[in-house]
């Protein structure tokens, strides 16, 4: 209905330029996705590990077939491989089993996913490179920049991240000045 979060949503929406790729880390069920697709995306690369909100993506492509968005079954983080992963007792929700960010939350069972870092997604797997990034990942903001050092560095797209705390958004921003945003 264009009500969920219409601030970010304006905002995310006037960073993208006809054309762009975009990225939307923690895609959720694709309401950002779309958002990104409404706004001239070339191409909108959805990374989302959940089986519930992944079903989401997927009927939100068949019901939508001209948006140009391309889901990724995997976590983004700071390395390659399989990890655990916390689902909450709101299936659409969840975190990295490893996580110190909100440790309080018990999740209602952990499934394994797979983790990727962008940076081997775009030099190694040869994805496209973005001009926007969107990061929403439940405390795991940090890691993913770690991944995509080098992404940031040489691509230099404009990024939005929700950051789930404070201190979690000052290491955002220490690290993103440290790749030179």
């Amino acid at each position: 209905a264009g009500t969920f979060e219409p601030e970010f949503s304006q905002t995310l929406h006037d960073a993208v330029r006809t054309g762009d790729v975009c990225y939307d880390i923690g895609g959720y069920r694709g309401y950002m996705s779309g958002v990104l697709a409404l706004a001239g995306a070339s191409r909108v690369i959805v990374f989302e590990p959940l089986p519930d909100n992944l079903g989401r993506l997927k009927l939100l492509k068949e019901l939508n077939p001209e948006l140009p968005i391309q889901i990724e079954a995997k976590a983004v983080g700071r390395t390659n491989g399989q990890v655990g992963f916390k689902v909450m007792p709101d299936q659409s929700m969840g975190k990295l089993a490893g996580s110190a960010f909100q440790a309080e939350r018990a999740g209602s069972h952990e499934i394994t996913v797979i983790l990727t870092r962008l940076d081997t997604c775009i030099f190694e797997r040869e994805l496209p490179r973005p001009n926007v990034m969107k990061i929403d990942v439940e405390g795991a903001e940090v890691d993913v920049l770690d991944g995509a050092a080098r992404t940031l560095t040489e691509c230099r797209p404009r990024v939005l991240i929700e950051a789930h705390s404070e201190l979690l958004a000052e290491l955002c921003m220490q690290r993103l000045r440290s790749l030179g945003y």
